[in-house]
Formats: C-alpha cells, sequence, structure tokens
C-alpha cells in the first residue's frame, strides 16, 4: 500500500521524468521527506539581509571617509609647499624692492 501511496504522490507532483516512481521507493521516500519539511523562517532571512546590506551600507561609509583622510593627507604637504614657496617669492620681491630702491636713493 505504501507504494501506491507513494506513486499518487509522483502523480501529483508530476515528477515522472526525473524517478521511475515505480521501482525507486527510497527517492521516492526522499521527496516526501523533502516535502513535509519545514518551512523557511523568512524573519531570520530577512534579519539576514538587514544585516548585510548594514554591513555593505558601513563599508561605504568607511570608504568615504578613508578616500576623504586620504585626499587631506596628499594635500596637507601640498599646501606646506605652496605657503613656504609664496613665502620665499614674496622676501625674495621685498629684498629686490629694497635693492632697487637703495640704489636710486641719493648717497649722503
Amino acid at each position: 500500500m505504501a507504494i501506491s501511496r507513494e506513486f499518487a504522490f509522483c502523480k501529483r507532483i508530476g515528477r515522472f521524468q526525473d524517478i521511475d516512481c515505480r521501482n525507486s521507493t527510497l527517492q521516492i521516500q526522499n521527496l516526501i521527506t523533502m516535502e513535509n519539511e519545514s518551512p523557511v523562517n523568512f524573519s531570520s532571512v530577512l534579519n539576514d539581509l538587514m544585516d548585510s546590506l548594514g554591513k555593505l551600507g558601513q563599508m561605504q561609509v568607511d570608504l568615504i571617509t578613508n578616500g576623504i583622510k586620504s585626499a587631506v593627507s596628499a594635500v596637507e604637504p601640498l599646501s606646506k609647499s605652496v605657503f613656504e614657496t609664496v613665502g620665499n617669492v614674496a622676501t625674495s620681491l621685498n629684498q629686490a624692492v629694497q635693492n632697487i630702491s637703495s640704489s636710486i636713493a641719493p648717497k649722503q
């Protein structure tokens, strides 16, 4: 009687192409077991999905933060060099103006 129940199961799910329902009782019993397994817990799946999305969001924030830090650390020495160069140019111009003014001024 068990084989007729399993045959009816195969007929109901339409698995005649994949399984020889008359000769493979073990495969049919495996299918029945798979059909009777507990359903997927969607709340845990949803929680895992939200956790993954949160981690991805945090990684994006970390990436942007690290990019800003890298840009600032690259600009800092450059700005220091620019300010030193501007200061040196101003000093040189000041000395040039003093030399010109001292050469033009009458000597006493």
